[in-house]
């Protein structure tokens, strides 16, 4: 890798901290340096490490293809940005206020924070998942389905 991409790499990791709207502190955090050294990355001293930047791919959902040359999108899209992308209009406001709180927490929160915020979602997600699967499940017996040449009855 030439002193130029490493350069533009720099630069793509000040980008893509912007672009999230999270400070130098928070991110430097998520990935296990210090704000001084996310600093120094970000200004062109330093040289991030391919496991720095293999962290940061992994953390924030960041494209390989989009750190290393600048091409395609920045982010690996995720259900999760779907569900963000959602007008605002869409969602009562005590469920527009828990999805702000919880992005906030996970953004700025410690590894702690982050991992109760993702047992939440697990949670949510595998109740859904399990009642989806109860909405679409066939029934066990034959007992359990009416027969076909038997008309439906009407209750009086």
């Amino acid at each position: 890798m030439t002193q130029r991409d490493i350069n533009n790499i720099n630069s793509r990791i000040k980008l893509i901290r912007k672009r999230l709207e999270v400070r130098q502190k928070y991110m430097a955090a998520s990935l296990g340096i210090t704000q001084g050294y996310l600093s120094d990355i970000e200004r062109g001293n330093k040289t991030p490490s391919d496991t720095l930047l293999i962290a940061l791919m992994n953390r924030w959902g960041i494209r390989h293809d989009y750190l290393y040359e600048g091409k395609g999108e920045m982010f690996i899209p995720k259900i999760e940005q779907v569900a963000e992308e959602t007008p605002a209009y869409d969602l009562p406001p005590k469920l527009r206020a828990l999805r702000d709180m919880l992005k906030q927490i996970y953004i700025e929160g410690s590894t702690e924070e982050r991992a109760k915020v993702e047992g939440i979602i697990n949670a949510v997600h595998e109740d859904v998942e399990r009642k989806k699967k109860s909405r679409f499940q066939k029934p066990q017996r034959e007992s359990d389905c009416p027969a076909e040449d038997e008309p439906e009855q009407k209750s009086a």
